[in-house]
């Protein structure tokens, strides 16, 4: 959920000649699966990853977050829909929350980094195919069913090896 995947291209009219993509991201650690996938560019606005999230809350879940996500009408949202959020704050935050757990829960973020690692690497999603959203679109979407093949044929997540196994 927090900055998942940027990439950059040329555009003709902008005189900077960048333009950056993001992929939001809903992943469900225990199956090692993305859930949902939403491309904006990063505009702002409508494009920040909080507004993208507000209006893409799904109930009962548990969402984990980054400190760029501390938004106390998001948090709010968030409660609304039936769902628990951990959210690095800044260093004068209250919370009541053991450390324990918010410990054990951020552990679980390391499967994520994972997941993303495997979806550049192995998928080759790390350089994209097209300067447009619907190719971006196109392209995440068929490396995602990939993953979600690989996952219902070897019955776990994907690794290097299976990979290579299956390339093989």
């Amino acid at each position: 959920m927090p900055s998942i995947l940027a990439a950059s291209f040329f555009k003709a009219d902008n005189s900077t000649q960048l333009v950056k993509w993001r992929l939001h991201t809903h992943f469900e650690v225990d199956r090692g699966l993305p859930t949902r996938i939403d491309v904006t560019p990063d505009a702002g606005g409508d494009c920040d990853e909080r507004a993208v999230l507000e209006r893409t809350i799904e109930g009962d879940r548990l969402y984990k977050m980054d400190r760029g996500y501390a938004k106390f009408s998001l948090f709010k949202a968030l409660v609304n829909a039936s769902s628990s959020y951990v959210c690095r704050l800044r260093d004068n935050s209250v919370y009541d929350v053991p450390t324990e757990i918010i410990s054990m829960i951020y552990a679980q973020r390391w499967q994520i980094e994972s997941f993303f690692r495997f979806f550049k690497q192995f998928l080759s999603c790390s350089h994209l195919l097209s300067h447009r959203q619907n190719g971006i679109e196109i392209q995440a979407y068929c490396a995602i069913i990939a993953c979600l093949l690989i996952n219902l044929w070897t019955g776990g997540k994907a690794t290097k090896r299976t990979f290579d196994i299956i390339c093989h």
